[in-house]
């Protein structure tokens, strides 16, 4: 195997010429190559995607553009200070081109216009529900309250328009569809019209609906409407003193991108200054401080040219953890450079290949360790984090295979020594820590067992999160914003939606109708407050048919001659006209009109609201009905059932939804835990026959306890993001425990061995500073995978210097 490296190195420095012309043609390609990226930044890619309730969400988003309706809510002001704002900005945004529709009149003609499309359609709605509302209401005693009540209304208000209700409806039939057109504004809290505006009930609100011309995930579009948005409200609300919120999937969107975008700058910078501080700290020679980025820059040039060689596409995932890349990356490039920085091959070139000799064999068990670790992504059930795996493995394969073969080849060779120490010589250090742990080791490992012991009952206090909002990049001014108009609307979190499809409509109007009866059933049996379906209003061709039946055999001959008589009694009790009802009672037995779903409704309220409800995408067309607000165990309940009964179905209610996300997450981290740990055994059991070797999986182990006590301790949840802590823990501190082992191993064991310690700790204090770095992006996503990955790191390392010194104790000491 030594004449194989030997041989090996012989090559690349007979031949060093082209080795480093081929790496910077490399270079450049991939530099060129990764010109074409371009960046996902679709905050949905941090959900998994081969779950069936996952796939229902993004389908429902998508069907209905839940992620895209803005919502405008002002506030701060009178009735005519409200609606001259509301027809200011309305008219400035419709015309900036940005917008598809916006809706700001709502007028009670509106509210008549369809109550005469149901009145004419009486019998094509006349459901079995509706049937027995109206045999309520032809009861004499229903009759007789109805009338007296009517009496009283129009003698002390005698209102023309009061009269025609009465002369239309005298006995209350279209109150059924009344109640199930209110239904529609029953989620949230009630709107009323005033002055053909949607106002509050206490009026000191008014809302505003409008739908943009391009979805949220078009970035670029998102961020021209935000501009404008902010711009338009800024201006009129400082003009005339009113307060102006609104919210938009699009708002989120772009807040998102740009804080990962330059939270990736801020991450990759303050990991390249702080590898920069401690190369100047921990190095005699300044050379060697640009020697040492360099791994790291081909690395992750080589990995953002193959990505977007494989999908030009790439999740801002991967570029957010840019910095972790760095941090890891140089560490190759480290361990060569620090051995030569303390003399282990000044003098002649023979030397310099006899450490590449000795160091080779664990730096390539090292970077294999790490690319299995990372391999375990691929596993995963985030598209984002796939990614990630194949931008982490081909930088890390990439600058691995730098270190070895084109870095030895850029260091002058007669390097001569140099009198000049570094401001911090590492060596020292660690052969102190050595040397205490190996003699100390009976104190060592009670200090681990109480260690091990106070980390247990933070693991128990652990916490998983999976509500995607805590991981938004809002701004204090979006977040005041949300929660304007969600003291407006109510939480939606709180409510339920359930959608159905069909290849047509009639075919999703009549799988609608199968959920409403059931949706009936769970009313009337107490497991649901309430909901609003359109499937009164709104029925199948079959059903119809079925109510025009219906509404034939009700109104049969004997039944409207008693209808008349009781109207004629009641009409001579209290000193009315019967003639006056007539066409009322006419109109009972006249023919139903032609029935067309699609156009029943056209250039009405109803188009709206149903336009909200009902979504032809995809050849599919997408019915959904609100559930009211329920908790989630109860929602789990009504879930099971509904999916038994209509299997397609899509049922979706925020708190439950962020339940099922927390266990995907504890699925993930154990899955993904276990895999790296698992991939990265089988390395180190095939490289190492030495005991020692297996040795090495102890710190292992008990980082992950420390590190999660730690994080139960500190209240730091597990989330989508930092989920994948194990394989930072796998991946990288077994490769410091691969080169101590190794070091054990090597002739003059000593001087080696402390070098060894130096470049472990230099490399691991670079890798923690990459993490760390992650930390001062900005974002909530990176923070949260930058914090737990420092804890995981830094409680893996201490590990590391406590077991691996205390187990091998006779090779540690002096």
């Amino acid at each position: 195997m030594k004449d194989k490296k030997a041989r090996f190195f012989d090559f690349i420095f007979r031949h060093r010429p082209a080795v480093i012309l081929v790496a910077a043609a490399i270079w450049v390609l991939s530099i060129l190559a990764a010109t074409r990226m371009k960046l996902d930044e679709n905050f949905l890619r941090l959900l998994p995607d081969n779950d069936r309730e996952v796939a229902g969400y993004k389908q429902l988003l998508d069907a209905f553009d839940l992620m895209d309706i803005m919502i405008i809510v002002l506030d701060n002001g009178s009735e005519d200070k409200l609606v001259s704002v509301s027809d200011t900005l309305s008219e400035k945004l419709f015309s900036s081109g940005f917008f598809e529709k916006i809706n700001k009149n709502w007028n009670y003609d509106d509210v008549l216009k369809v109550m005469e499309i149901l009145k004419k359609n009486r019998a094509n709605i006349f459901s079995d529900d509706y049937r027995k509302d109206v045999e309520q209401k032809i009861k004499p005693d229903e009759m007789n309250r109805r009338f007296y009540g009517w009496k009283k209304t129009l003698t002390e208000a005698p209102v023309p328009m009061m009269g025609k209700m009465f002369k239309e409806d005298p006995i209350g039939i279209d109150s059924f569809v009344m109640n199930e057109l209110n239904s529609f504004r029953a989620f949230g809290k009630p709107l009323r019209i005033c002055r053909g505006r949607l106002f509050t009930e206490d009026g000191k609100s008014l809302v505003i609906f409008a739908k943009p011309r391009k979805a949220s995930s078009d970035i670029e579009f998102s961020k021209g409407l935000t501009n404008l948005m902010d711009g338009e409200t800024a201006k009129i609300s400082d003009a005339e003193k009113v307060r102006i919120s609104y919210l938009s999937g699009h708002r989120f969107s772009v807040e998102n991108a740009e804080k990962m975008k330059s939270g990736a700058k801020i991450s990759i910078a303050v990991s390249s200054i702080a590898i920069i501080i401690f190369s100047l700290l921990f190095y005699s020679r300044p050379l060697l401080v640009l020697l040492t980025l360099l791994p790291a820059l081909f690395g992750g040039s080589f990995a953002l040219g193959l990505v977007t060689c494989v999908s030009p596409w790439v999740s801002a995932i991967s570029i957010g953890c840019g910095a972790i890349l760095l941090g890891i990356s140089v560490d190759y490039g480290i361990h060569i450079l620090y051995h030569l920085d303390k003399g282990s091959c000044q003098g002649t070139k023979d030397k310099l290949k006899e450490l590449l000799k000795n160091i080779s064999g664990p730096l390539i068990i090292a970077a294999l360790t790490t690319v299995a670790a990372f391999a375990a992504l691929f596993f995963s059930g985030l598209p984002g984090y796939r990614q990630l795996g194949l931008f982490a493995i081909s930088g890390i394969c990439a600058a691995a295979v730098f270190s070895m073969t084109v870095l030895p080849l850029l260091v002058p060779f007669h390097l001569k020594p140099v009198k000049k120490k570094p401001f911090l010589d590492l060596n020292p250090f660690c052969g102190i820590i050595f040397d205490l742990v190996a003699e100390k080791r009976k104190v060592v490992f009670i200090v681990i067992l109480i260690m091990t012991a106070a980390a247990l009952p933070g693991v128990l206090r652990l916490k998983f999160d999976g509500d995607m909002n805590n991981l938004n990049a809002a701004s204090e001014k979006t977040l005041r914003n949300r929660d304007t108009v969600f003291s407006v609307f109510g939480d939606p979190t709180a409510s339920g939606t359930i959608a159905v499809e069909g290849m047509d409509l009639d075919s999703a109007l009549c799988v609608n109708e199968r959920l409403y009866y059931e949706l009936s059933k769970m009313k009337s049996d107490g497991r649901i407050a309430s909901f609003c379906s359109v499937s009164p209003l709104l029925p199948s061709w079959h059903a119809v048919q079925k109510n025009n039946l219906r509404w034939k055999n009700f109104w049969n001959e004997k039944k409207l001659s008693e209808l008349d008589s009781g109207i004629k009694n009641l009409c001579e009790k209290y000193g009315m006209k019967k003639e006056v009802f007539n066409d009322f009672i006419k109109g009972l037995s006249e023919p139903f009109l032609h029935y067309r779903p699609s156009r029943i409704y056209k250039n009405t309220m109803m188009e709206n609201i149903l336009s909200n409800m009902i979504s032809e995408k995809n050849g599919k067309t997408f019915i959904i009905t609100k559930l009211g607000t329920s908790s989630p165990n109860d929602f789990e309940t009504i879930k099971q059932r509904i999916s038994e009964i209509i299997p397609g179905a899509i049922v979706y209610q925020g708190t439950a939804f962020v339940r099922h996300i927390m266990d995907l997450i504890y699925k993930e981290f154990k899955q993904i835990g276990i895999i790296s740990l698992l991939l990265v055994f089988i390395i180190v059991r095939n490289y190492g026959k030495n005991i020692k070797y297996l040795i090495s999986f102890l710190p292992l182990l008990l980082s992950i306890v420390w590190t999660l006590g730690i994080l139960g301790w500190l209240g730091i949840k597990m989330n989508v993001m930092n989920c994948i802590i194990s394989i930072f823990i796998f991946g990288l501190l077994i490769d410091y425990c691969i080169f101590l082992i190794s070091a054990i191993e090597t002739e003059n064991r000593e001087d080696y061995l402390k070098n060894s310690g130096g470049a472990v700790t230099f490399s691991a204090l670079t890798t923690i500073a990459g993490l760390g770095a992650l930390m001062f992006g900005g974002h909530p996503a990176l923070f949260s995978l930058g914090l737990s990955s420092v804890i995981g790191m830094t409680s893996g390392f201490a590990a590391i210097l406590l077991i691996i010194p205390a187990l091998c104790h006779k090779e540690f000491k002096k």
